[in-house]
Order: structure tokens, then C-alpha cells, then sequence
């Protein structure tokens, strides 16, 4: 038996009740392929740092099925009863937990977490994010930490590197002379199962984008945008996601504000997957504005809710174009606001259907977990 450890941020095993961000939502995918479709011979130890709102026992080991078990941990902590910092302690347990399970190879969706895996172990990590590509700025001394020092360290420790994207693949390759191979990420299929044509829209027409708010996500560009539509007509933007800066918050509710259109923008905050997928089936029109994106799960999450999306040219959008267009997207420069305006008015007046089966077909969580399976076949030697 080929013992797998996995090493993940996860906010929940309630699968889609809670939402800490892109590469939760893709580890909680991830895990709910691994359990319908394991492969033989293997048994899957996950260790996840918990991430998000939801609560959890710490140190419990849940059966999700008789290969899959997963074990949460806080982020933070002590060791010997002295406070050490986060890396640290999160490094300590997953030496401890890859003792503790006899692991044969180690899956990680940290880089700098494979310092803590014993030498002889079979080592492969996904990157979300390189440097800083994906990543938003903490402090200054954080930013060292995370972006030089620990990547500097970390970056021969893996036997297998993987990304979600070309543009982090050839950051990484630029920065480490490290070839990784690109492993897509999967679309969670709660998405799929809207049908906008059987759901009752909002009277009046809306946009909807959902990002975590902080300013590379561009949500001051969407105000932007439904305010010059409604110099002409109105319309609603919806804008879904937890505050990440609340001074970019601040400056985007002064902007509604001074624009005139406090009635026609809503925030959520964060929501469940079943919610997000209950916001996307009442709107018109996806619409999403960031500066950079490693992969850019939300526009697809959009068309996969069979709604047409008009988006920046960001991450896998910009790497298969054609494949977006084809399934019902559209692209917009930023830097443009009145042809951004003109092509949100054409989509909303002309698009057609969208076509949510070539998304599926390409980014399927079972397509993605066995590309994994495969590489931790090879991995082991199996």
C-alpha cells in the first residue's frame, strides 16, 4: 500500500460551506475527486491547515472514505510550550505527521512546506503562486520571508514541481531554472448544475464579478464600468468575496459614492459555493476585471453557471483564449473603460448561449486528480 500525504489548505470537509479563497475551493475539489475515484493501492493522509470562517477539531482525524482521511491543523501554534513563528510550527507538524504515517510521497500545495518533509520521501508541490505572481503584499519583512528566503530554500526539495499556469510555469523557469509542468485547476461542478434559462432574473439587468477585494482583482474598474451604463441605462453590479484590504474597501465605497450609484452596486462578502452559484444563475452578465491572475478560476466558475463573461485577458483566460471565447466569453482591456463599456452592452444585447461543456470537458476535477494520481504513481516508483 502507497502511503500519499497531502498537504493543503482547507477551510472545510462540508464541502462548498465555506470559502477561503481560489486554492481552497480547488483543494476541496480535488478531495472530493480523490474520494469517488482513488486509486487502488493507495491511502490518502490529508494534513490541512485550516484556513477560513468554519470551525473544526484540531488533531481529529475524519474518515472521508476508506482511502481518504484528512487531519486539521491551526496555522499557528507552539512547540515545547514556546510561541515560534507560523512556518515553523506548520513545518514541525508535517515532519510529524509524515513520521506519524509512514508516508511514500508527499503532495504539497506549499513549497515552503516540503522543508519540513524527511529527505528520503517522495516530494512534489503545486504552486498557486511564485515570488510575487499571485501573491499580495503583507509587509516588508513578510515579503522577504515568503518571496526570497523560503523560496530559496525551498526550491530543491521537490523531486516533481507543478503549477497551475504557463505564465507561473515560465516565472518559475525564469527565477529557478526549474521546468514545471502545468497541472490545470478543476471547476467545481455545483457551477454546472445551474441552468440560468429555468431561473428568474433580477428585474434589472446585472453584472456580476467575484474576487477577494483587494485592488489587483480590479474591482474599481467594474464600478467603473456600471457607472458609465448607467449614464444610459441602468444596471446592477453585484460584487462577491470576502474583504482582503479593507482600506482598497474604504476607497471602493467612496468611489460608489461619489459616482452616484450606491443603488446599484451590492456587496456580499463571502459566500458558500451553492450561494455564489445562486448569484451567478440570477445575473445577466460575468463580468471580471483583475490585473493578474495565476490560473482565474472565478470567470470560468461564471461560464460554467452558463453565463457570458467579459473579462481581462489574465491567467488560463489569456493562455487559451479561443477556448473562452468558444464557451461564451468576451475580453476587455482595463485600461479602456468606453470599449469596456461597449462590449458589456454588446454582450448583454447579442451574446448567445454559452457553452459550459467545453469548460467541463477541459478543467473537470477528474480530469485534474488523474493527471495527480499519475504523477504520484511515478513518484513512488509504482
Amino acid at each position: 500500500m502507497t502511503q500519499v500525504v497531502i498537504v493543503a489548505p482547507l477551510s472545510t470537509i462540508d464541502w462548498g460551506s465555506d470559502n477561503a479563497g481560489g486554492v481552497d475551493s480547488v483543494c476541496q475539489q480535488l478531495l472530493q475527486a480523490l474520494i469517488t475515484t482513488p486509486t487502488p493501492g493507495c491511502q490518502y493522509e490529508v494534513l490541512a491547515l485550516k484556513v477560513g470562517q468554519s470551525s473544526a477539531e484540531y488533531f481529529t482525524r475524519y474518515r472521508l472514505s476508506e482511502q481518504v482521511h484528512v487531519t486539521f491543523v491551526p496555522s499557528k501554534g507552539k512547540i515545547a510550550g514556546v510561541p515560534v513563528p507560523g512556518v515553523i510550527y506548520q513545518c514541525w507538524q508535517v515532519r510529524k505527521f509524515c513520521r506519524a504515517h509512514r508516508a511514500d510521497v508527499v503532495h504539497s500545495h506549499y513549497w515552503s512546506l516540503l522543508l519540513g518533509v524527511p529527505k528520503h520521501i517522495a516530494k512534489m508541490v503545486t504552486v498557486h503562486s511564485f515570488g510575487k505572481l499571485g501573491r499580495k503584499s503583507v509587509s516588508m519583512l513578510n515579503d522577504l520571508l515568503y518571496e526570497r528566503i523560503l523560496p530559496s530554500l525551498s526550491r530543491h526539495r521537490a523531486n516533481k514541481v507543478t503549477c497551475v499556469g504557463e505564465q507561473l510555469r515560465q516565472c518559475i523557469a525564469q527565477q529557478t531554472g526549474i521546468n514545471a509542468e502545468v497541472v490545470a485547476n478543476p471547476i467545481n461542478p455545483t457551477f454546472f448544475a445551474v441552468n440560468t434559462a429555468s431561473v428568474e432574473k433580477f428585474n434589472t439587468p446585472t453584472l456580476v464579478t467575484c474576487a477577494m477585494i483587494h485592488r489587483k482583482k480590479g474591482i474599481h474598474v467594474a464600478i467603473d464600468i456600471v457607472a458609465k451604463l448607467n449614464q444610459s441605462r441602468e444596471v446592477n453590479l453585484c460584487i462577491i468575496g470576502p474583504v482582503r484590504d479593507h482600506d482598497y474597501k474604504a476607497e471602493l465605497d467612496a468611489q460608489i459614492e461619489r459616482l452616484g450609484i450606491s443603488a446599484n452596486v451590492q456587496f456580499t462578502g463571502a459566500l458558500s459555493m451553492s450561494e455564489v452559484a445562486q448569484h451567478y444563475g440570477k445575473a445577466h452578465v460575468g463580468l471580471f476585471c483583475s490585473q493578474e491572475e495565476t490560473f482565474g478560476l472565478a470567470p470560468l466558475e461564471m461560464v460554467a453557471a452558463g453565463l457570458n463573461v467579459v473579462s481581462t485577458r489574465v491567467g488560463v483566460l489569456a493562455e487559451q483564449p479561443q477556448l473562452f471565447i468558444s464557451a461564451g466569453g468576451a475580453f476587455i482591456d482595463s485600461n479602456d473603460i468606453d470599449a469596456a463599456v461597449q462590449r458589456v452592452i454588446q454582450v448583454l444585447e447579442d451574446s448567445g448561449s454559452a457553452e459550459p461543456q467545453l469548460i467541463a470537458d477541459a478543467f473537470s476535477a477528474q480530469r485534474v486528480n488523474a493527471q495527480y494520481q499519475q504523477l504520484y504513481k511515478e513518484l513512488a516508483g509504482v
